[in-house]
């Protein structure tokens, strides 16, 4: 069984392309559980994209799936580092960006990145922003996750590869509204 790839999409994308949602985990990162699945999904952006002028632009389901397992293999990365070697980091780093930038500040950004990047049930209008960073998933709070994928974010978008993606996963509306950065 091959590993499901996923990354965080802006949710204004999702409307643009019409996604299939069950291409979505319960989190908000699309997944591609399999090669067909990022095929469709590549076909749907370049369906949207002039080819003909632009051919650089055309997109391949084996790159989505590159970026998608890169995705998964930073969030193993985080998770075997939080685990093994900094129990608690996450927590720890949740007081530290709001000592840093203030409780009123740390909210904002996660908010704004929810708001630009949400789980399903915030993007169904099945639960507030708000009431998605007081809940958990499991036994993680989704603060805590929302700044791990504040953290991967910053990533793709510091991968001059994943360029070519940028209206998936660009952090500009973050960085204008919030102290992202």
């Amino acid at each position: 069984m091959q590993p499901q790839c996923e990354f965080h999409i802006l949710a204004t994308t999702r409307e643009r392309y019409q996604f299939d949602e069950s291409l979505f985990s319960s989190n908000g990162n699309v997944i591609f559980p399999n090669f067909h699945a990022a095929r469709v999904f590549a076909k749907k952006l370049n369906d949207k994209r002039d080819l003909e002028k632009f051919p650089e632009q055309a997109v391949k389901a084996g790159t989505l799936n590159a970026m998608g397992l890169i995705d998964e293999i930073y969030h193993y990365v985080v998770r075997l580092y939080e685990e093994t070697a900094n129990p608690g980091v996450f927590e720890r780093a949740h007081a530290h960006l709001q000592a840093r930038l203030g409780k009123e500040e740390l909210q904002n950004t996660l908010e704004s990145f929810v708001a630009l990047f949400p789980a399903i049930a915030v993007y169904k209008n099945k639960s507030s922003v708000k009431k998605y960073l007081d809940q958990n998933t499991g036994l993680r709070s989704n603060r805590y996750i929302t700044i791990e994928e504040l953290m991967l974010l910053y990533f793709a978008n510091f991968n001059s590869a994943a360029s070519k993606f940028a209206e998936l996963f660009t952090d500009k509306p973050l960085s204008e509204k919030t102290k992202y950065q």
